[in-house]
């Protein structure tokens, strides 16, 4: 999307060696790993809540979901942070690998929140709230952009990532739970 391309010219930016987009590529090659169980629930969100709606079963259901969908962050979270001992078989490039560790922790936090979010979103279409989660998105895309803008490293981006993230996953919470 358009607003990870900016990301990525800002992390050009501030890199003229391309060391930092290389590691931010590498790492989102494992997240991109990471997010197959969520966009599976997400899928599943989608077709149960409507079909337990109908008889009244859906508040269960969805609380089963995102229970399933916080496990499931955690669990990979720490298998996420764990990887950082294979870098070396995946780059020989030991200022990649560096950079890489230094910003795992974060991406691993990062993943456990995109993975409830996500989830939520995916319930929320279950409710037919496509006007909602549009709006929530269209909303959140302002701040990143601004606080993208007046970042310089590779782990302020992330951390934005997470501010945005959390963000997105209170205002889901709240269409769903209020």
């Amino acid at each position: 999307n358009i607003v990870s391309m900016y990301a990525n010219k800002k992390l050009i930016s501030i890199d003229n060696t391309g060391k930092l987009l290389s590691s931010n590529i590498f790492l989102s090659r494992f997240i991109d790993i990471c997010f197959i169980l969520f966009y599976g629930l997400n899928s599943v969100s989608n077709v149960l809540i409507p079909s337990e709606k109908s008889i009244n079963n859906d508040k269960n259901t969805r609380r089963r979901i995102i229970f399933w969908s916080i496990i499931t962050g955690l669990i990979q979270s720490i298998l996420l942070y764990n990887l950082q001992f294979f870098f070396p078989y995946f780059s020989n490039d030991d200022e990649i690998i560096n950079v890489s560790k230094q910003i795992i922790g974060i991406i691993s936090i990062y993943q456990i929140f995109f993975g409830y979010y996500y989830v939520s979103e995916g319930i929320l279409q279950g409710y037919n709230k496509f006007r909602q989660i549009s709006i929530y998105n269209s909303l959140c895309l302002i701040p990143k952009v601004i606080l993208l803008y007046f970042s310089n490293s590779l782990q302020q981006i992330w951390l934005i990532n997470i501010i945005i993230i959390i963000l997105k996953s209170l205002l889901t919470s709240y269409i769903i739970f209020f």
